[in-house]
């Protein structure tokens, strides 16, 4: 074979190489980094910490934007599919009955993955205290006064950055209505969630300040509000719904660049009170 034809046979396989979507089989990344099981099934529970980095477009082939990886932080949706946190004794049922929960994806609203990935992790430092207990309780991390009896995970949205944080707790007795009330009245006092960046990162603009958001009422007790500003320069919002159905508890955090359809956020939010108040064994109390 002559010089010329091996030169065009090598152009022609980068070529081919170079239209692979990002994250395809071992290579690199968008964005410079590597990912691994991305999407390794969907019936799996297990510990967090498997995945780094966060993909949009879930299921759809879509290349990541790197305006998606400026907001995640690298840790937005990260781990595995769905996180349980060890209960007390007894809680074996309630356990299994959030988990199937999360597990009933056949009517998600239009626009969501089915494919469940880990316990959301916000993408910045939460300023106040007020707003990081709630922004918490739909994370992956247990926060102070949460439940023993707590399953999170997390739903990727179809749009740009797009995703849906979504932490579940069971408490005996009254418990879910004292903890809905303290964590509604700390989301009325979460002005500013976020503020700009000190030392090398000051130079990315992150403040996202709080607003009312008006969603229709759904379960037994439900507040909502809004986040919005600039994260790490880029424009982003936060949708944060929190919902008590029976002694179910669901936080929602529903997040995205630029604008986040308030009606899918209402949508969602009936999807999951839904599935919360429906729940079989919601009235055994322990």
């Amino acid at each position: 074979m002559g010089r010329g034809i091996r030169a065009a046979a090598v152009i022609a396989v980068w070529g081919v190489l170079a239209g692979l979507p990002a994250g395809c089989g071992t290579g690199p990344a968008a964005g410079g980094g590597t990912r691994a099981g991305a999407h390794a099934g969907t019936g799996a529970v297990s510990d967090a910490g498997a995945e780094t980095g966060a993909e949009t477009g879930a299921g759809t082939g879509a290349r990541t934007d790197v305006r998606a990886d400026a907001v995640a932080g690298g840790d937005a949706g990260a781990g595995t599919e769905t996180v349980l946190h060890s209960g007390t004794a007894g809680t074996g049922a309630d356990r299994a009955r959030l988990r199937g929960l999360l597990l009933q994806t056949q009517d998600l609203p239009e626009g969501f993955s089915a494919r469940l990935r880990g316990g959301w992790r916000p993408p910045f430092r939460p300023a106040a205290g007020d707003c990081r207990r709630v922004l918490e309780s739909a994370g992956h991390r247990a926060p102070q006064g949460a439940s023993d009896v707590r399953v999170t995970a997390t739903y990727p949205g179809h749009g740009l950055g797009e995703l849906a944080g979504i932490g579940l707790e069971s408490h005996p007795g009254e418990g879910a209505e004292r903890r809905f009330a303290a964590l509604a009245a700390a989301l009325d006092r979460c002005r500013v969630a976020a503020v700009p960046a000190t030392g090398a990162a000051a130079d990315r603009e992150t403040l996202l300040t709080g607003s009312d958001l008006a969603l229709d009422a759904v379960g037994d007790d439900m507040r909502a509000r809004r986040l919005h500003g600039r994260l790490n320069g880029y424009p982003y919002e936060m949708h944060v719904v929190l919902i008590r159905s029976g002694r179910t508890l669901v936080s929602l955090v529903h997040a995205g660049i630029a604008d986040v359809d308030a009606g899918r956020t209402q949508r969602l939010a009936g999807f999951l009170a839904d599935r919360a108040g429906g729940s079989a064994g919601d009235g055994d109390e322990t």
